[in-house]
């Protein structure tokens, strides 16, 4: 069966998943653990932001200058999805009502399916499987807050994504993005 000419590219909290209050802060577990600096994403507005963004966000506002290029950057990010995955295995998301049924009607109308998260991959796709929707995205097109510092960029990673893994070119204005934040829409354009 052929994919038509569009993709779906979904966001993960809020659109799949039910937004719930966190338990742990994973920024200020990672940073305190790796930087030794005492913060909390109560600090800033989230909402929209890519892991990286929130990270680098953070850390500027507790002077750390250039954070992306500092030799802790990564290994926080990659904290970030492991402490993530485990809080997912103790709290599953729960699924936003009647997503599945659209996730079947799109397959069902052979339309392309991915991700367009700020989440960093790991912890992406411990969602998604905690959700029960791994076979949804598969494969698996998309990019994740570990792909791009800004937001804005996942939309060409995702595009290359679909190209790489499912050999179709999809033109700007047949790719849609299902989600809800203001930086969403910005990223839309």
């Amino acid at each position: 069966m052929e994919i038509t000419k569009k993709l779906f590219l979904f966001d993960i909290d809020g659109t799949l998943s039910k937004y719930g209050s966190l338990k742990v802060d994973f920024w200020q577990v990672t940073i305190k653990e790796n930087f030794g600096i005492s913060t909390s994403r109560q600090e800033i507005y989230v909402a929209g932001k890519t892991d990286a963004e929130i990270l680098i966000e953070l850390l500027k506002l507790k002077g750390v200058e250039q954070p992306e290029k500092h030799e802790l950057f990564a290994k926080t990010l990659f904290d970030i999805g492991e402490l993530g995955v485990m809080y997912v295995r103790e709290f599953p998301p729960l699924p936003v009502e009647n997503v599945k049924i659209l996730l079947e009607k799109l397959l069902q109308n052979n339309q392309g399916l991915g991700l367009l998260t700020g989440n960093v991959k790991k912890r992406a796709l411990a969602k998604i499987k905690s959700l029960g929707f791994s076979d949804y995205f598969s494969p698996l097109i998309g990019a994740f807050g570990d792909d791009a510092l800004k937001r804005s960029d996942l939309v060409a990673v995702a595009l290359r994504s679909a190209e790489e893994k499912i050999k179709i070119k999809f033109a700007k204005s047949y790719v849609y993005l299902i989600c809800y934040t203001v930086r969403d829409i910005w990223c839309a354009k």
